[in-house]
Order: structure tokens, then sequence, then C-alpha cells
């Protein structure tokens, strides 16, 4: 938790002798409660997300009794053992207290000349933050402002690298993450990755369960045409809703998301409910749903159903790419590219294609042509592209997209 360091400064007045207005100690009563009060307004400002460590420094004299305070003083301050607590306006209250090694209670020797409140921001092995702190999106340290260039300052958390991490040339997490295609993309038959393409493959609203076309078509030939994965009867359209339902009160993440799409498309005879949905997929997203945070990001950065919201558009994206989500990657692709930030669009659309997007393809293809990306580029990412769509083919798969789903379920 950052800290910050209040000191009051007490100071010796040069001529000796009291002034009017001023307590028994001699201290001037409108500077105490001037410099209390300034002392509240930043504990008002900072107390709730900051921890107020506190000291006095003397200078050349105390300015206390060493029984106890009175006058003015005492009004405000009980004095202890410890040190001093003093009572602030509104009701906070600091203690401060004394360094004994520093400073000897003694006699008061005159009124002090000055009473003022100085605040100092502190970092150091023994306080916690700086005030001004941001996080770099490589090493993931949270760092002062000062450890980053002035370019990298104004980026983002997730796009932002600190000086030390330049120079190093250490790689953002954004980019480190979600450079593979998880097992959850995978045919839960054929164990194949599933077709970036969604109309080559089924959801199966029994199990939740999305299984590619050609795994379909091989059991329509065998004349099953239950679940080809938990063999459970095919449900008809009334039937659907009914069991996604029931998912969701299991707590199934993955329920949560298609109920939430329902609400957005209003089949099955679900009321549309755009606040609903949203309240639905940000649950999945937590559960670790990345087509909820995907669904999520173009919500917001469509700013149709809800009001616009770039920056979490961009964290959705984020989010859904570091966990393998491939269309979430070249959208942030698109959406840096929009921005003229070419090379982190470069970047994205570079894990993209190399995970079968045809367009990411393309779009590093055209950052090539406009000088933008090298010849080396574009071949890593052919190469990249042509493996993982071989790693995606099967006979089965061509004869079913050959077929068409329409066909498929008339077997």
């Amino acid at each position: 938790m950052p800290s910050t360091r209040i000191t009051l400064h007490f100071e010796r007045q040069a001529a000796a002798g009291t002034t009017a207005g001023s307590s028994a100690t001699g201290a001037p009563a409108g500077a105490i409660l001037s410099s209390l009060a300034q002392l509240n307004l930043l504990l008002q400002r900072y107390g709730q997300s900051y921890r107020v460590r506190t000291e006095i420094l003397v200078q050349e004299m105390a300015f206390f009794d060493e029984s106890k305070p009175s006058g003015m003083l005492a009004a405000l301050a009980e004095y202890t053992e410890d040190g001093l607590t003093i009572k602030l306006v509104g009701g906070l209250v600091v203690a401060f207290y004394f360094s004994w090694q520093l400073m000897r209670l003694s006699s008061y020797k005159g009124p002090p000349s000055a009473f003022t409140l100085r605040q100092e921001r502190v970092v150091d092995k023994d306080s916690d933050r700086h005030l001004l702190m941001k996080i770099c999106g490589a090493c993931e340290r949270e760092l002062t402002e000062d450890s980053f260039s002035g370019e990298q300052r104004g980026l983002r958390q997730s796009s932002r690298r600190c000086e030390e991490c330049v120079v190093a040339g250490k790689e953002l997490v954004l980019m480190k993450k979600g450079r593979t295609r998880s097992e959850e993309d995978d045919c839960p038959i054929c164990s194949l990755p599933l077709p970036l393409d969604v109309k080559q493959s089924m959801f199966q609203p029994c199990c939740m369960k999305l299984v590619c076309n050609g795994c379909i078509l091989a059991a329509r030939k065998r004349g099953m045409r239950d679940c080809p994965f938990c063999r459970t009867p095919m449900p008809d359209q009334s039937q659907v809703l009914t069991m996604i339902r029931k998912r969701v009160g299991t707590g199934d993440p993955v329920a949560m998301y298609n109920l939430a799409t329902e609400h957005i498309s209003g089949r099955y005879g679900v009321e549309k409910n755009v606040a609903r949905a949203v309240e639905m997929y940000e649950r999945a997203a937590d559960l670790g749903v990345k087509e909820a945070h995907f669904n999520l990001a173009c919500l917001y950065n469509k700013g149709t159903d809800v009001e616009k919201d770039t920056a979490k558009a961009f964290h959705h994206y984020e989010a859904a790419a570091m966990c393998g989500r491939v269309n979430a990657r070249y959208n942030l692709g698109c959406m840096e590219g929009m921005a003229e930030n070419h090379d982190l669009a470069l970047q994205h659309c570079m894990i993209s294609a190399t995970l079968g997007h045809k367009d990411s393809l393309n779009a590093v293809k055209t950052l090539f042509m406009n000088g933008l990306a090298t010849k080396a580029d574009y071949a890593a990412a052919l190469r990249g592209y042509q493996n993982a769509v071989e790693e995606m083919s099967s006979p089965e798969r061509d004869e079913a997209k050959s077929l068409g789903i329409d066909e498929i379920k008339k077997l």
C-alpha cells in the first residue's frame, strides 16, 4: 500500500517573547489550527487509499514542557509515553512518535516563528509504494513512473515496457501468452483442433460440447442420430433452452455463456435482454470462458447494444487473446493498426496467422506490401498458417464441408 510522509516542522523565533493570540506554550494558536487543518485535508484526501506515516522534526529546540502540553495544544493533544496524539478537526486522529535519541524534551525557549506542514512522497524499502506507479507489461513489476520512457508511459499497461525491459528486449506478456490453442479448442471426439469457421462445428446443448462436422457426419453414417459425444438423444427446439438453464443452475460457465448468447439473439423463445446477457457473460468470463471475454469485447467495441467503451473492449480482447482466442487476437491487430501502432498490429496478426486465421495472414501481407513488415515476417506467418490449417484438416471434415450442415442433418 502506498505511503505518504507528513512532517510537522517547527522553527525557533528569532526574538524571544510571546505574541498576541499565542497559546500558553507560546505556539501561535492560529498557526497550530491552520497546520492541523492542512494535515486533516491531506488525510481526507489520501486516507482511504494510503497509509499515512507521520513524524515530527524539531529544529534547535523543543517547545513542549517535559511534563505535558498545556493551553491550546492541550486541547488538541494527548501526551503519552509513546509520543503525542493530536486530535484533528473532523475527528481524525494521528499519532506523532518522537525519536527520543534525536530529541530531548526540555523547557520551552520561545514561541516558534513558523509552524508549517510539509508533505513528501517516499519510496524506500521501508515504505510501500510511490503515489505514482505503473505496471510494466513485460516484467509485470510495479515501478515508479520515471522507470518508463515518455513514449511508453502513455501506453496501456499491457503494451508498455519499462526502460530495463526495452533494453533487454523482453517480450510483452500479452504477446507471450495465447500463442497456441488450448485443449478446450479440440474436438472431444477426434481430438483435432476445431476449425476456426464456426459453421464447421455444432454445439451440443446436452453436454455443452462443440463437435466438428466431420465427427457428426461419421456418426450419422453409422446410423447414430443422438449426440456423438454423450449419446443423449438429440433434443427438439423446445428442450434446448431447458437443458441450458439446467446446466446454468449447476454453475456451468459454458452454459452461462450460451444462455447469455441466447439473450442477445432471442433464439429458443428467450426474451432479448442485453443487460442480462452482459451480466452472464461477465460471470462466465470470470470463470475462464474466453468466448465470453470475446463477446463482451465485441459489444463494448461496437457500442450498439451497450455504451461504447474502448478501454473495456481492449481489456476483454486481450484477456481472450491470451487464452488463445484467435479472432480476439486478430481484432486487437486491427485496432492497433487503426491507431497506427503498426509494430503491435504486426505482432498480433503474426500470432493469429500462425494459428490458422486467413484474414490475419492477409493483414501481414498488406503490412509487408506497405513496408511495415519484412519478407521474413510474411514468410513465417505463411508457414505457420499452412501448418495450422493442416492440423485442422481431415478427410471427414473435408467431406462434411463439401456436403454442408443441412445435408448432414438429413442423413
